[in-house]
């Protein structure tokens, strides 16, 4: 909650740094640690309605008045569209339900959805809906091969084609950190490219092309051609080489603007073949 607005604790918070400063007690390399900002934020608000409805002395460390706070929430559709971290997930909607009508503001982001999404959760005052100037064309093409190992062999030949037949930046997306890696095995063996296999491990192991992707806003793939990965490889990637054509690549079933999530990866592509 919300990695990018770095001044935003400081000028809502203040100097209470020994509640607020999160990214101390945090790994650098979970690069959300949702559920632990989260659990910390209604903790204090907790013992600030405890001290109130007590006739309690206020606490400055400890405690927090939801109605002075100004809480923004980044890439919010992952309440509706993931379907991993229940638990931090669980946090975050508890933030919204119990005290979103008491925040100061409660500003939620997203790339992907609009604002009717959450309803059940929050009804939004406001909109400001942002439109990129330089959006790059996206063009879809969906190939049903039934069972799951008509759909790998498939999509390993649309991979060995563009890596032989072109020089685009390309993004594989599946939920299977076996297959992941068979995949990045193969194009190092057969196709002599191996490229980053980014996970929720690889991220977190110091000097690694994955762990450099999820801390950097301006990482660039360079000279590599291939970047393999789970869901760890839509949250907070961004990739700043600037070219024509890139592929992306998503093996199985995957809700709509969860694709859409994964094709804006590449920030500064002109278009982007899903």
């Amino acid at each position: 909650i919300v990695k990018q607005a770095k001044d935003t604790r400081n000028k809502y918070f203040g100097d209470r740094d020994e509640l607020h400063n999160y990214n101390d007690m945090c790994d650098p390399y979970n690069v959300t640690h949702v559920y632990d900002r989260a659990t910390r934020l209604i903790d204090a608000f907790e013992l600030f309605d405890s001290a109130s409805e007590n006739g309690e002395e206020f606490d400055n460390k400890t405690m927090i008045d939801p109605s002075a706070v100004t809480l923004v929430l980044d890439e919010i559709h992952n309440i509706e569209l993931a379907d991993y971290r229940y638990i931090a997930i669980s946090a975050v909607s508890k933030l919204i339900t119990v005290y979103g009508k008491r925040f100061k503001k409660l500003i939620g982001q997203s790339a992907s959805i609009d604002n009717t999404a959450l309803c059940h959760l929050i009804k939004w005052d406001d909109t400001i809906k942002v439109t990129r100037d330089d959006a790059p064309e996206l063009t879809y093409k969906r190939y049903n091969k039934g069972d799951a190992s008509k759909l790998d062999a498939a999509a390993m030949m649309i991979i060995a084609m563009l890596i032989t037949e072109t020089n685009d930046k390309i993004l594989v997306l599946k939920d299977d950190l076996v297959d992941i890696q068979t995949i990045q095995t193969y194009c190092k063996t057969h196709l002599g490219t191996s490229g980053a296999n980014v996970n929720a491990s690889s991220t977190r192991q110091i000097y690694t092309k994955a762990a450099e992707m999820a801390s950097s806003a301006d990482y660039t793939m360079g000279a590599d051609r291939l970047i393999v990965g789970t869901t760890s490889l839509v949250e907070g990637i961004s990739i700043q080489d600037e070219v024509d054509t890139a592929h992306v690549i998503i093996i199985g079933q995957r809700n709509h603007n969860y694709i859409l999530q994964m094709c804006g990866r590449m920030r500064k592509a002109k278009k982007i073949v899903c």
